[in-house]
């Protein structure tokens, strides 16, 4: 059985304990990260299948987090979520249109989310 490796990067620790609550599978392994700083560390010691990213978080944002790995890991697929889905967020994304996966506004359907992730990592 081949593990695969889901970060997640969000401030609240909650929203992180209920993803992987969420997302719960025996082939799946969880890294997760308070914040970009920390998420940057988690790539690079990790092998990253999949990133659930917060767009707004403090000291390093989503975007320049994406920045980062769009440019060393582009090969890591992105969900991007957010409470504050806004045109200039789009805007921005759009850029990164083969590297980010999906837009997901929180709190997002549970069902919905699991499914895009498990067909993303072929575990269904």
């Amino acid at each position: 059985m081949i593990m695969k490796t889901i970060l997640l990067v969000d401030d609240d620790m909650n929203i992180r304990n209920a993803l992987k609550r969420v997302l719960r599978h025996p082939e799946i392994n969880f890294v997760d990260a308070s914040n970009g700083m920390s998420a940057l560390d988690k790539i690079i010691n990790n092998e990253i299948d999949i990133i659930l990213l917060d767009y707004k978080m403090p000291h390093v944002d989503g975007i320049e987090l994406l920045n980062w790995i769009y440019k060393v890991y582009p090969k890591i697929k992105i969900i991007i979520l957010s409470g504050f889905i806004e045109k200039k967020l789009l805007e921005r994304l759009i850029l990164f249109n083969e590297q980010v996966i999906r837009i997901l506004a929180k709190p997002c359907d549970e069902n919905t989310l699991r499914s895009i992730v498990l067909n993303d990592l072929a575990l269904v």
